[in-house]
């Protein structure tokens, strides 16, 4: 029966392998580029299979066997037991009803379990559809959100510079043949004396033509080389002739870009206009710091309130690094078909964001413990972990941020992260010119909020010069958690 089952299982699987995967590495700079096709096979063809073997191969496998299930179990029964004693009439009486009810309860047993067996595989090849179709669009966002690139970032900014200097060097020294031309020119016109000469013999103009015999043998305006013919990103721009930069000559329907910032939770609201009004087809991508930044919304609801939501959390972040005080503004690019069609809007808004000052204002006192890892036992088999007081006079846990600062017997400290619903992260960094501690040295604090937002719990572990740090123990980093001496349990409350 088993075996059956995977056979069938098995074929199924055959049917739905990869038609073909192709893979190179030609043109990709390291990467490998993985093509994917699958064959069109029909599932409910396979359904169908399913059934067919359900019945011409399992129910009557089962059919068979339940007597046997049934015989071995009566036959273990009396190995365990020992044989049932003879019966006379009113005894054999007894036993065949028995025995009856137990043949009627085993059917019974076996039919429940049949079809259970044939429902079960329905409902997985129902579920198998719903999952592979739910996956399907984060399978296809792979390539959106990770698109392939045959040539590194930095080979090509490298390379955008040695063409910026190349061409430099070229203009300017078209330019120097120009001001030499323009010199003879002037000369010829001013000195009192009668020039008998053939163009040709001054050699060919700059761009390897003949010079004007009519015109004092002047040559053509200079122009510079020709840029790449490869199209711009969008489609819809066109390369400046001198700079072969992208240039959008359709400048955005967004207008009134406006910014605000919101107390709770703490976040930078953004909304713009439509010269068209709102469009059907139409959407819009947000950039703050010429970065890209993606909305509390989803992209349909972006495009039709014109409004993205961004936490706090997030702009105080990699890769825009706003800072307490800051000024937002943003930009709004015009997209059709997920590519952006226009120039972006102007930079509006008047969002500042609070001071580190305003959000001590707003903090109260946490208190708990942490524990960490003896120091005189790191090298024992089984290391003692010891709790020790933890307390911060002043920290701020909000929806968004974390805000805070102290002073402990190492020197001042601040507290600064980010809390994404229940997943709080924040760093504890002395401040620049603390005895022993340098630029990239800190405590990193990960854990879990409680519904009440009155406890934390979670992990805390070491870094120096912005990497983990590890205790060496017999020339062997320790970096198993419960052997990390500079990882361990912490947990944190307030009565607030």
């Amino acid at each position: 029966m088993i075996c059956a089952v995977f056979a069938t299982a098995n074929a199924v699987k055959q049917g739905l392998s990869h038609q073909g995967v192709t893979t190179t590495e030609e043109g990709y700079m390291g990467e490998t580029e993985t093509t994917t096709l699958y064959q069109a096979v029909d599932l409910d063809s396979i359904q169908v299979e399913i059934e067919g073997w359900y019945s011409s191969v399992a129910a009557p496998f089962i059919g068979d066997h339940k007597d046997m299930v049934y015989k071995a179990a009566l036959a273990e029964m009396e190995r365990e037991h020992g044989a049932l004693l003879e019966t006379c009439d009113e005894g054999t009486a007894c036993r065949e009803k028995l025995i009856t009810e137990l043949r009627a309860k085993v059917k019974e047993i076996w039919k429940i379990t049949l079809q259970n067996f044939k429902e079960t595989i329905e409902g997985a090849v129902v579920e198998t559809r719903t999952e592979v179709e739910r996956r399907w669009v984060d399978l296809e966002n792979c390539q959106v959100d990770h698109p392939c690139c045959s040539v590194s970032e930095i080979f090509w900014l490298n390379n955008v510079k040695k063409v910026k200097q190349v061409r430099a060097v070229y203009s300017e020294y078209v330019a120097k043949w120009f001001e030499f031309d323009l010199r003879r020119i002037q000369i010829e016109h001013i000195c009192p004396i009668s020039i008998d000469y053939e163009c040709a013999a001054m050699g060919p103009c700059w761009d390897g033509s003949a010079r004007d015999a009519a015109d004092d043998c002047t040559c053509p305006e200079h122009y510079p080389p020709a840029c790449p013919d490869t199209p711009c990103r969008n489609g819809h721009a066109s390369r400046d002739i001198n700079t072969c930069k992208c240039e959008d000559n359709v400048p955005s329907n967004a207008f009134d870009v406006f910014t605000t910032y919101v107390d709770s939770p703490e976040s930078v609201v953004i909304t713009w206009n439509d010269l068209n009004g709102r469009q059907d087809m139409e959407g819009y991508y947000v950039y703050l710091k010429d970065h890209r930044v993606h909305c509390n919304e989803d992209q349909t609801l972006v495009n039709e309130s014109m409004t993205c939501t961004v936490p706090l959390g997030t702009l105080l972040n990699t890769p825009f690094h706003y800072t307490y005080g800051d000024l937002v503004q943003a930009t709004i690019a015009d997209v059709l078909d997920g590519m952006e069609e226009s120039e972006r809007s102007e930079l509006g808004g008047t969002a500042v964001i609070p001071t580190f000052e305003h959000f001590i204002t707003l903090s109260y006192v946490w208190m708990g413990d942490y524990t960490q890892i003896d120091y005189a036992t790191v090298a024992n088999d089984v290391p003692t972990h010891v709790k020790h007081d933890m307390k911060f006079d002043t920290m701020y846990v909000g929806k968004s941020v974390v805000v805070g600062e102290g002073n402990d017997t190492v020197g001042h400290f601040t507290l600064e992260g980010t809390v994404d619903e229940l997943n709080v992260a924040f760093k504890k960094q002395y401040a620049a010119g603390t005895e022993g501690y340098f630029e990239g040295d800190y405590l990193m604090y990960e854990g879990t909020l409680d519904h009440s937002w009155t406890n934390i719990g979670g992990n805390w572990e070491t870094y120096e010069g912005g990497k983990k740090k590890y205790l060496v123990v017999d020339g062997v980093e320790q970096t198993a958690f419960g052997r990390d001496f500079y990882k361990d349990h912490f947990t944190l409350y307030t009565y607030a």
